[in-house]
């Protein structure tokens, strides 16, 4: 089964943006089957939330909202609880739990920060960059090994505050980042093949027409690169089983 979060409601223009929802809507938290098709509304909402995580146990809900970390069981009883990560505001909807599910690591006012499964005093992963060289971190995935993180480095390119948006890697535990890619080419949602071998990525690097992303993998030891996909959709966020 899968996780879901949908808005839904008036279309009323752009709004506020990513951290609110629209006027007239609302989000839900679908749980849909695979299997069967079916889908259980775990949780109506008149407030944003997204990007749900199970837990391990699959028990319960990680998502996102109001700039925290929430969680929720997964058969709808009980409310949205907060989990605690100190200090840290600004949390997103780039948040992943680790193979082992006792860590939850996640992005916020662009740093890469990590927090324990049942909350508490998060830490901080990413490094701290000089403040004439802007460099903003959205998290992806987590190695299978739980050893690594991998996430998208933003930097500006021209007069774009987000035009350069590459691939990086930095241990979990926190240390140098490594850069993998370079450049304009729009990289995105990073995920690491079950072997821990390949990262799956989308990207513009093959496009002729902005926006129009396709899927790609990439050898971590050696670098070398394979296109997956080549068709007129614009393909993002591969996520790869075993």
């Amino acid at each position: 089964m899968i996780s879901l979060t949908c808005h839904h409601g008036l279309e009323t223009g752009r709004g506020a943006g990513r951290d609110a929802l629209q006027p007239g809507q609302v989000a839900l938290l679908v749980i849909h089957d695979l299997r069967t098709g079916s889908q259980q509304v775990v949780l109506e909402s008149k407030e944003l939330i997204e990007a749900p995580n199970w837990t391990r146990d699959g028990a319960r809900l990680v998502v996102n909202g109001g700039g925290r970390l929430l969680s929720i069981a997964a058969d709808g009883s009980g409310a949205l609880t907060p989990i605690e990560v100190g200090a840290v505001r600004g949390v997103n909807n780039d948040h992943v739990i680790s193979p082992d599910g006792t860590t939850i690591y996640f992005s916020a006012e662009g740093h890469l920060d990590a927090v324990g499964i049942e909350g508490g005093q998060a830490r901080r992963i990413s490094n701290t960059h000089p403040e004439d060289q802007p460099y903003t971190s959205w998290l992806h995935g987590v190695s299978p090994d739980g050893q690594q993180v991998a996430y998208v480095s933003v930097e500006p390119w021209g007069e774009d505050v987000f035009g350069a948006r590459n691939l990086a890697t930095i241990p979990a535990a926190g240390g140098a980042q490594t850069q993998l890619t370079t450049g304009p080419n729009a990289y995105d949602g990073p995920e690491y093949h079950p072997d821990g071998g390949w990262l799956y990525y989308n990207s513009e690097e093959a496009s002729q027409v902005a926006g129009h992303a396709q899927l790609f993998r990439m050898r971590l030891d050696t670098g070398e690169r394979e296109q997956l996909t080549d068709d007129d959709r614009v393909n993002w966020f591969p996520q790869p089983q075993s």
